[in-house]
């Protein structure tokens, strides 16, 4: 339990960093600090805690080719729109994957969760709802403040995701299989 709280504390320093270096730097340059963090975290997943980081990898993909885009053209509305992008596309792929037997969030996560198809259906309509209400709040931003405090929307709202996220640990104890801890962690 301790290393998944780690792993997961690693994964999300890519975003702490970006708020840290948005109070003292300007947006293009706290987003240069951002993506070398954020490729730092995808290497040390994958050679030191010898894993794939399915997650990061997907998310980080449309940030650093945004991000890298947005300090091209000195434009952050590529990074902050790119990130509504990726939160409508990951809800469209989770809703679709709601009609389907096996849920993206079971083919990603079973690994580390076992629960039955009842508690897969709701972990995935829950994230997809989460999912849609990220990428509006993130364009009404985008759109209605500065690029300057998007990245302060960007580290309240990892927050909020944060706080989601634990709560859906909810989800994984009501509907975990017999061979899981309490808390729904698949035991081998």
């Amino acid at each position: 339990m301790f290393k998944t709280i780690l792993l997961f504390l690693i994964e999300c320093s890519p975003v702490f960093s970006f708020f840290v270096a948005g109070l003292w730097l300007p947006f293009i340059s706290a987003t240069a600090v951002y993506l070398v963090t954020l490729v730092g975290v995808i290497i040390f997943t994958i050679t030191k805690a010898h894993r794939f980081p399915w997650v990061p990898l997907i998310f980080g993909s449309v940030i650093i080719t945004s991000g890298m885009l947005s300090i091209y053209f000195t434009n952050p509305d590529i990074l902050i729109a790119a990130d509504s992008l990726y939160y409508f596309m990951a809800a469209a792929a989770l809703g679709y994957s709601l009609r389907k037997q096996t849920t993206v969030m079971e083919y990603l996560f079973s690994s580390t969760f076992s629960m039955n198809k009842q508690g897969w259906y709701i972990l995935t309509r829950n994230w997809t709802i989460v999912l849609v209400l990220a990428g509006l709040t993130n364009e009404y931003v985008r759109i209605f403040y500065s690029p300057e405090f998007w990245i302060t929307f960007q580290f309240i709202r990892s927050l909020v995701l944060f706080v989601f996220a634990t709560s859906q640990f909810t989800v994984s104890m009501k509907y975990r299989n017999p061979d899981a801890t309490a808390w729904g962690l698949r035991i081998n």
